[in-house]
């Protein structure tokens, strides 16, 4: 079975239907499942989609996903380990370049490597 990274903004056209990616989001999903693709992705990730879901309204949208990721046979949930969080820490300090990067996508690059 062959595996794809889903990130926040992923998890979010899936979720939000107001979302201008949403239809894409959902058939591309679909068609992933229907070719035998897993996902993975990591707690930081759900932290972040809880964030951005954080209005009273739609925070039953992010806890039925995060339920339904941890109830998926079909989608590995990574729990970021102290090691994990400080290679992503390390990352992030080691990037003196002008470009504005987020400690969540070096947490990520930290799962990937």
């Amino acid at each position: 079975m062959r595996e794809i990274f889903a990130d926040t903004w992923g998890w979010l056209a899936i979720v939000v239907k107001t979302d201008s990616l949403h239809e894409k989001a959902v058939k591309v999903y679909s068609e992933l499942l229907e070719s035998n693709y897993s996902f993975v992705t990591h707690d930081a990730i759900l932290l972040e989609v809880g964030n951005s879901l954080s209005r009273a309204k739609a925070r039953n949208i992010a806890v039925k996903l995060k339920e339904n990721i941890e109830n998926s046979k079909r989608i590995e949930l990574i729990s970021l380990s102290p090691k994990l969080i400080e290679v992503g820490w390390k990352l992030y300090a080691e990037r003196n370049d002008n470009v504005m990067i987020k400690i969540g996508e070096l947490l990520t690059a930290s799962v990937l490597l």
